[in-house]
């Protein structure tokens, strides 16, 4: 959340983070339990008590010790490019289904949107960390499912959640006896077994195709359907008009445009590292930020007199300059022009 709107914008921004799994509440109120301001979490702070949490914080409270949860999906509210004025608003947990001892912290067990489409993409490839395939094959599901032995097919399954998100009220869940009929209807893990000798689309592979198309189709309607109530609702309820995405879901490309297109903002961002390698760059900049306020480098008086420019304006500038919707840097005018012109005799190029 905070490299999101820092790299980009300084008008209020809703700000949705979507991933598999993120810190544990366990963590973070032994942290206030115990007053470690070292470590920066949502529930630190009075802001804490404003954030709107599914479940509730006496429920979250009660179950330490017996049951442990995991963020799921988070929102928060930030103005004018401030890194200090980035709230939490909105929280969802995901219960610790499986001992956080196993592989992957029993994340193949967890409830979050990002959870159930990671399980989706082992079901279908043996790989959880493969949803971009999945998002891709999902498209097909309805090409497959009238090439079933001329038969019309199933383009995709009933949903895989239950529930719904939204501001004020949100009760979503995984149905999974819906998810375990659905892994039972076929193997686990053999995509590469539906196709033919040399990319054959005919035979007997045909069924076993169309049921991993349909379980593609499936959880992509899922999310889509699950995060776009979410943000409708947060902008009826927040009046937001610019929605910033983050977390690894915001890699889904397709729920993007579904977003940007049918969400009501006016502007939707995707910053250009959405998943865990935004962790990394959120930190330095939170921590650039705190020691800018703490060494009084936010609003310093010049040495005329004068009101200096100010540091939080500089930091947006520079991460502007240095971040493109590409990863690397981002190159001027002057820049492009010299290295075209090094290759002026291999290449014939049209500026736009």
């Amino acid at each position: 959340a905070a490299s999101a709107p820092k790299t980009w914008t300084n008008e209020p921004t809703l700000v949705l983070v979507m991933d598999g799994m993120g810190e544990s509440y366990r963590t973070m109120q032994a942290a206030v339990d115990d007053s470690d301001t070292n470590f920066v979490h949502d529930l630190m702070g009075t802001d804490a008590e404003r954030i709107r949490q599914f479940p509730g914080q006496a429920e979250l409270r009660s179950s330490v010790g017996t049951r442990g949860w995991r963020e799921a999906e988070s929102v928060y509210m930030v103005e004018g490019g401030d890194m200090g004025r980035l709230r939490p608003i909105w929280k969802r947990w995901t219960e610790e289904r499986s001992p956080p001892e196993l592989y992957n912290h029993g994340f193949h067990d967890m409830e979050s949107v990002g959870a159930l489409y990671s399980r989706m993409s082992s079901s279908i490839f043996g790989d959880w960390n493969t949803c971009g395939k999945v998002m891709g094959l999902a498209p097909w599901g309805e090409t497959w499912a009238g090439k079933t032995n001329g038969e019309r097919g199933i383009a995709r399954y009933d949903r895989l959640f239950s529930g719904s998100m939204g501001y004020e009220e949100c009760d979503l869940s995984v149905d999974w006896s819906a998810v375990e009929r659905i892994e039972a209807m076929g193997p686990i893990n053999a995509w590469d077994k539906s196709w033919g000798k040399r990319g054959d689309v005919g035979g007997e592979n045909e069924a076993l195709r169309r049921h991993y198309t349909s379980m593609a189709a499936s959880i992509q309607n899922d999310l889509e359907e699950a995060i776009l109530g979410l943000a409708k609702d947060l902008r009826k309820h927040t009046g937001a008009t610019t929605l910033c995405l983050a977390g690894g879901v915001a890699q889904n490309s397709v729920l993007n445009g579904i977003l940007a297109r049918e969400a009501g903002f006016e502007k939707t961002y995707v910053p250009p590292c959405p998943g865990d390698e935004g962790i990394s760059l959120g930190c330095a900049l939170y921590g650039a930020h705190l020691l800018q306020t703490e060494r009084g480098l936010l609003g310093k008086q010049g040495g005329g007199g004068g009101q200096t420019q100010d540091s939080r304006e500089i930091d947006t500038r520079n991460t502007q300059k240095f971040l493109s919707p590409h990863l690397g840097w981002k190159y001027s005018r002057s820049e492009l022009d010299d290295a075209l012109e090094e290759f002026s005799p291999w290449i014939e190029s049209t500026h736009r």
